[in-house]
């Protein structure tokens, strides 16, 4: 391989998004982890759920970019602390729905103003401007991404 050829890490887009949302979720996990005591993929499960009200543990997974057994111990932690109830989906008995309790969402309602705080402190690095331009920039490498993923699906089957 030439030295032109090479990946250079400072430069390589993978490497550098990846890095970076490590960063940002590990940082952010203060905002929740010390006060409240839980977890990045309980956060990120009180917050789908607040927004989504009523899923499945797979749709969940899903709207977190989390694996099933990861999501799994999570929804156990806060079934247990109180934070979520679950019902049996009639449609599927081996699936269930979860959605947030009154504890659930009065833990929601403590974090929400800090961590939109912690977003603002951020942000502050970037004119308005520039954080459309990023957001923009965002939702074109989401589409790209499950553009690609669609490609790849539809190779590895027709292989099949």
């Amino acid at each position: 391989m030439t030295a032109e050829k090479a990946i250079k890490l400072d430069a390589f887009l993978p490497y550098r998004i990846a890095n970076l949302s490590n960063n940002i979720s590990e940082a952010f996990s203060s905002v929740y982890t010390l006060d409240y005591g839980i977890s990045i993929a309980q956060w990120r499960i009180l917050v789908n759920l607040f927004e989504n009200e009523c899923v499945t543990a797979k749709e969940l997974g899903l709207l977190a970019s989390m694996d099933k057994s990861t999501v799994s111990r999570a929804i156990q932690i806060m079934l247990n602390k109180g934070y979520l109830e679950k019902r049996v989906n009639k449609d599927d008995k081996r699936a269930y729905f979860v959605k947030l309790t009154e504890q659930g969402k009065t833990l929601y309602f403590a974090i929400a103003p800090k961590a939109l705080a912690w977003e603002a402190q951020l942000k502050s690095c970037m004119t308005e401007s520039e954080f459309e331009t990023f957001m923009s920039v965002l939702e074109k490498l989401d589409e790209k991404l499950l553009n690609i993923h669609r490609e790849i699906t539809s190779h590895s089957k027709s292989l099949n």
